[in-house]
Order: C-alpha cells, then sequence, then structure tokens
C-alpha cells in the first residue's frame, strides 16, 4: 500500500517537446493483432525484417503477398539468436526437441535450413511456442541452448558452429499460461525455468553458473574439462526461514512478519574474487564465504541479530575504501490502527537507514557507522488512490532500453517509452553498459552521503522498488532528454525494441502498442524512429 503512495506521488509535469522531422518518425499500421512479433536477419545481411507468429504460422510484415511458413513438429520452440557472433540476429526453431534449425528467405520464400545439430532427446511442451533457449552462458561470445528434458533443463554448451552435452541443470519450475498481454498481447503456454546467472562465483576469472529457483540454488563451476554433470553446491535457503509455525497476525505490528521472509543477497566481501552470500531471514543476517568450489552453507563467517523490521539489505561501498560495507533499511512497527487512520485522513512512517562498515575478511563492524532516518508523511491513502492512479499506473508501465545510435557497437543511449506514449532519448549517456551494473550502488552512495536526516524523498524509495529499471533511469536526473517526443493515441499495452533494420549498423527504435476501440476490430499500430 505504501509502495502504490510512493509511486503516485513521484509523477512530475511533461516538458516541452523536441521537434522531431517527418523523416525521422513513421508511423506503422500491423492491421489485424498477431501473437508475437521478431525482428530478423533472413539473408545473411544486417537488414532486420519484421516477422509476425501467430501459432505455428510464420509471415513477413510490411509486404504485400509476404510469404508464410508453418513452423514444424508437434512440440516446438522459436527464438532469435547471434549463434556463430557474427552481429546477425536470426530466427531459430527448435523441433520437437530434436533438431535445432534456422529460418531463411531466398528469393522471396520462406524455408528452414538443414539441421545445425540433431539427434537430441529433447522434450518440450506440446504446441508452439517462445522460449529463449539459445544463451551465452559461458561468456565466450556464443550462445549456448537450453534443452527443455520434461521437467528438467539440460545445457549443451555452443562453440559458434556446434553444440557439446553439458550438465543437466535441475527441474523446471513450472509451466503457465500467460495472459498479461506482453510483447504485442502474448498468450501462450511458456517454460518458466530458474534464474540463471553466468558469473564467476569461484573467483578463477571464468564465468560459472547459478541456478536459483526460489529459495532453491544451484552453483556450477567450470572446471578443466568444462561443467561438472552434477551441482558443485546445492543450496538451501528454506532452512534459515522462521518456523512457520509460529507465525500469526500481530495486529500491533503488522510488519512483523517480514522475519518470515528470507532475502539473498551476492557480492564478494572479502576481495578474493569469489562471490559471498548473505541471508536475512528470522531476524539474523548470515554470511557464507564462496571459495574456489562455491559457497558452502557449512561455513558460517558470521551472523548478525538485527533489531526492528529489517526488509532490505544491500552490499555496497559506501565509504572511502574498496571494502563493501553492509546498507540496512528497517521500517517502524505498523499497526492496524495507524494503517486506518491513513486510509482515512493522513500517513507518517518513519524509516532508518543503517551502514556497517565491512572489515574486508566477510565480517562487519558491530555499530553502524552511519545511522539516518526519513519520515515519510502524505494525505489520505482513499484520495491517493482514487486521484492518481492514472499517473500510478503511467509510470509503472514505462518501459526502458539501451540504444546504439551511431553504429559504433556500444549501447550508450537510453530509451525510455511512458505509458502516454511519450518517448525520450538521452544519447551518450553512459560509457558502455557495463557502467549500469554499478548503477545501484552509485544511487546508494549518493543517497547516503553526509550525516543527519535522510532527505529521501517519496521518489528515492520509488527509485528502490524499480530495481535495475530505476537505477537507469536515474542516470538522466537533471539531465534533459536530446529527443522527447509523444506518440499520438497511444495507450498501454504496448511494447518497445531496439534493433537495426536498415543495416546501416545504428540501431532503431520500435514502438508497438494494441488499438482497442469500443466498436471495430482490434488492430495493431507503431512507430519507428531513426537516427
Amino acid at each position: 500500500m505504501i509502495t502504490c503512495i510512493l509511486y503516485a506521488l513521484l509523477l512530475q509535469a511533461p516538458v516541452p517537446m523536441e521537434e522531431v522531422s517527418a523523416q525521422d518518425l513513421t508511423k506503422l499500421d500491423f492491421g489485424k493483432p498477431f501473437e508475437h512479433m521478431a525482428i530478423a536477419s533472413l539473408d545473411g545481411t544486417l537488414v532486420g525484417q519484421m516477422l509476425a507468429i501467430d501459432g505455428r504460422k510464420v509471415r513477413l510484415l510490411e509486404q504485400e503477398d509476404a510469404p508464410t511458413l508453418e513452423l514444424p513438429g508437434e512440440a516446438t520452440l522459436w527464438t532469435m539468436a547471434d549463434l556463430d557472433g557474427n552481429g546477425l540476429e536470426e530466427f531459430w526453431v527448435l523441433v520437437d526437441g530434436k533438431e535445432l534449425r534456422r529460418l531463411e528467405l531466398k528469393e522471396g520464400v520462406f524455408s528452414l535450413s538443414d539441421p545445425i545439430i540433431g539427434g537430441l532427446r529433447g522434450v518440450p511442451p506440446r504446441g508452439c511456442h517462445s522460449g529463449s533457449f539459445l544463451r551465452d552462458l559461458d561468456k565466450d561470445g556464443h550462445p549456448d541452448l537450453l534443452l527443455p528434458m520434461g521437467d528438467r533443463l539440460q545445457l549443451w554448451m555452443g562453440d559458434g558452429s556446434s553444440f557439446q552435452e553439458g550438465p543437466d541443470l535441475g527441474s523446471i519450475s513450472r509451466l503457465e499460461l500467460r495472459t498479461d498481454g506482453g510483447l504485442l498481447g502474448k498468450v501462450g503456454r511458456k517454460i518458466v525455468v530458474p534464474q540463471l546467472l553466468p558469473e564467476d562465483i569461484s573467483g578463477d576469472g571464468r564465468p560459472d553458473i547459478t541456478v536459483s529457483d526460489g529459495l532453491q540454488i544451484r552453483q556450477f563451476v567450470l572446471g578443466p574439462d568444462g561443467f561438472p554433470s552434477e551441482p558443485t553446491r546445492s543450496l538451501d535457503l528454506s532452512q534459515f526461514r522462521a518456523d512457520m509455525d509460529e507465525f500469526g497476525v500481530d495486529l500491533s505490528n503488522l510488519t512483523s512478519s517480514i522475519r518470515f521472509l528470507v532475502q539473498d543477497k551476492w557480492a564478494d566481501l572479502n576481495n578474493d574474487g569469489a562471490m559471498d552470500l548473505l541471508i536475512l531471514a528470522d531476524g539474523r543476517i548470515r554470511v557464507f564465504l564462496g571459495g574456489e568450489d562455491g559457497v558452502d552453507l557449512a561455513r558460517e563467517r558470521t551472523r548478525l541479530k538485527v533489531r526492528g523490521n529489517v526488509f532490505y539489505i544491500y552490499p555496497a561501498r559506501i565509504d572511502a575504501d574498496d571494502i563493501p560495507d553492509l546498507v540496512l533499511v528497517r521500517v517502524e512497527d505498523l499497526g492496524i490502527g495507524k494503517i486506518l487512520r491513513a486510509a482515512l485522513f493522513s500517513w507518517e512512517i518513519e524509516f532508518d537507514f543503517l551502514v556497517f562498515r565491512g572489515k574486508g575478511d566477510g565480517d562487519f563492524e558491530k555499530r553502524p557507522f552511519r545511522e539516518r532516518s526519513a519520515n515519510l508523511k502524505g494525505g489520505s491513502l482513499v484520495r491517493v488512490f482514487k486521484g492518481e492512479k492514472d499517473q500510478f499506473d503511467s509510470l509503472r508501465q514505462k518501459i526502458v532500453r539501451m540504444c546504439d545510435y551511431d553504429g559504433d557497437g556500444i549501447r550508450t543511449d537510453l530509451v525510455t517509452l511512458g505509458a502516454g506514449g511519450r518517448l525520450q532519448v538521452w544519447f551518450n549517456l553512459v560509457s558502455d553498459e557495463s557502467v549500469l551494473h554499478g548503477a545501484i550502488e552509485k544511487f546508494l552512495q549518493q543517497t547516503l552521503a553526509g550525516d543527519g536526516d535522510l532527505d529521501i524523498g517519496i521518489s528515492t524509495l520509488t527509485q528502490w522498488t524499480l530495481g535495475r529499471t530505476s537505477a537507469m533511469t536515474s542516470m538522466t536526473n537533471g539531465i534533459e532528454p536530446d529527443l522527447d517526443i509523444r506518440l499520438e493515441n497511444w495507450a498501454e499495452p504496448h511494447a518497445l525494441t531496439i534493433r537495426d533494420l536498415d543495416g546501416d549498423g545504428r540501431e532503431e527504435v520500435l514502438a508497438v502498442r494494441l488499438l482497442t476501440p469500443e466498436e471495430g476490430e482490434k488492430s495493431l499500430i507503431g512507430y519507428l524512429l531513426r537516427f
């Protein structure tokens, strides 16, 4: 509830729009809606061509008598990927989990290539679905194959021309029917796999794999012969959760239920190159050090008992040294009476921000070296929700993307699209995308600098709740956009993609939305922005 208030009060009035010539912005009419859109290189050139996918049917957009193709198989997946690292993102089809083929367009006719790899034993879900089954997990520049095996997922390592069988990554979480709109109103069954994090967890400078599925974490450490067939480490974080038999509703302090949640954060706390684990659960913070074989839950480095309703932790370099410190955020006790008063009259909530200095060995000082408070106030929650709901939705539905407008191969430009059709572009905002990896830490450093009470405001807390998106948009604070365009007749659901469509090496911006008139048929429209 409080988070919704923060969103609603954050919004600001739009700034004047910059003139954009007609040749820069082109309106597109795609006609009848389709399930998915893809942009792929079909002829071996950098030119990206727009495809519409309905079930198994693939057709070329923006062309009369456009070619079509029915994707084969009873259980077929498709995705986009640059398999051989030549800069061409192509359309790939995994047919019945047995063979991988590429979609090609020759002399105006669609066809599928000979199998790039065959004889696989995959078991995808029945039907035809989109799925991110080609991903570069070992960071060698070539996508690897994530092969569904019924209720499990197997990794095949790619080198650009072939694949080698790798480890079994474990169970697939679930299958679900997505009807939430998504990109151009996707509807269909989708595999939801555990989160896969390719990063160096052992400290040897080579990317390993962390598979995170809720509170179950599996680590695969890359060895001299590749990834092991079984996880190097399996971590069950549910063991740290407070005893649910003790769960009860305390009407005088509803926020006390926070202690039944489990939160994990990863960072190199002792600068040995290996990733260490911090766990907030049951009113305690536990630290486990990583090593050449990953994190061992038997190697607990330290345990800190926290006071109050601590709901957020983050390892960040707040002081002047290069050792991560520990940031804690806690909220005051919130009883049912205070929440009811807030709904009818006004609200006031106190937050505390505490920073404990890191010692460089996985431990932290017992007393905070920086402690700041913020007192947030607002009017009736009922009035906020009634009067600000549209603005709240507008902020929540903003899409943020990085772009390469000058063709140098580095995405340094930021593009945002709001639900009301406000398209903004900042050129050369960052030196490269890697800057974003430390954006949250920089955000915390700026926010917690100085002494005394924290002048944090609702907008700052809102940015925290938005995660990576907030880290990206916060970099535009105080900077006027280079382009500020209002797209006509715009509303959500909408989508935004960045691709080089004309093959000149410079990426274009494509925004698409679904029109739903009171009378008549639904349709898709779009705007293409060229730099």
